[in-house]
């Protein structure tokens, strides 16, 4: 009898024991499911573009979209990463890089005529690789591909790789899924000068109004069908890993982000 009792109770606890295994195994698999989330969810709300009127393109009548971003030199100027206010402490994680703002994923619509307007305040050294110094797949106001970005209202097709501060280089994957889009547009860096005004005024707040002035670089694309897109800078503003790629560079919701066309 006893040695029936004992049986009974290690075939008890050996149930317990499995089913304390599969709670622990669920509850394991559902931590990593909400960190993995979590972690690939966007940092920051959607910036969508705006329609204003259409446009007469070569492919026809085209909405007209507008969206418009800054590039600064901090994230608490950019005002996508919390409050921008004077000695803020949760301006993001990473006081110091700089960023894009006030968002990083963009939305825009399919088959429309986009312009894109980047004001800029942040200074820059060398480009790695002088391809980025191009303007590449933007168009004219007819739709026409034109590798052409106005400049504080001038018209220019590439900088020279020691003047650029980043890049906006919007591409996807390779895919039989989706149109492709591919344009690239470096950006004027700030001069010594310039950084120093900027530097002085955002130690006294961070207002915008009291920036300097920055640099206006204005492009325009076309979008094709539906997609879901990447952008990021080729201009080396990272730590010294992988040649000043690190850090900053690969961190979605400062040099990185997304362009979904809905």
């Amino acid at each position: 009898m006893s040695g029936t009792t004992g049986t009974s109770m290690t075939a008890t606890k050996r149930t317990i024991s499995a089913i304390a295994s599969v709670a622990l195994g669920i509850a394991v698999v559902g931590a990593v499911g909400f960190t993995l989330h979590k972690v690939s969810a966007d940092p920051q709300k959607k910036l969508y573009a705006t329609t204003n009127g259409t446009v007469q393109t070569s492919q026809g009548v085209l909405p007209h979209q507008f969206i418009s971003l800054g590039v600064y030199a901090d994230p608490c100027n950019a005002g996508s990463h919390g409050a921008a206010t004077q000695g803020a402490t949760n301006c993001g994680s990473h006081p110091s890089w700089p960023s894009y703002g006030p968002s990083t994923h963009l939305v825009l619509k399919p088959h429309s005529y986009v312009t894109m307007t980047l004001t800029v305040y942040d200074s820059g050294e060398n480009l790695n690789n002088a391809y980025f110094g191009k303007v590449i797949g933007t168009v004219d106001a007819a739709g026409a591909v034109s590798n052409t970005a106005t400049y504080d209202g001038v018209a220019q097709t590439a900088l020279a790789p020691t003047d650029v501060e980043h890049t906006f280089t919007l591409h996807g994957l390779p895919t039989s899924t989706q149109d492709p889009l591919f344009v690239n547009v470096p950006l004027p860096k700030n001069t010594d000068e310039e950084m120093a005004t900027y530097n002085k005024k955002y130690s006294d707040s961070y207002d915008h109004s009291i920036l300097n002035k920055g640099h206006v670089v204005t492009f325009s694309f076309i979008t094709g069908g539906k997609g879901e897109y990447v952008w990021n800078c080729e201009y080396p503003c990272g730590d010294g890993t992988y040649q000043k790629f690190g850090a900053v560079m690969g961190q979605v919701g400062y040099m990185a982000g997304k362009v979904s066309v809905v």
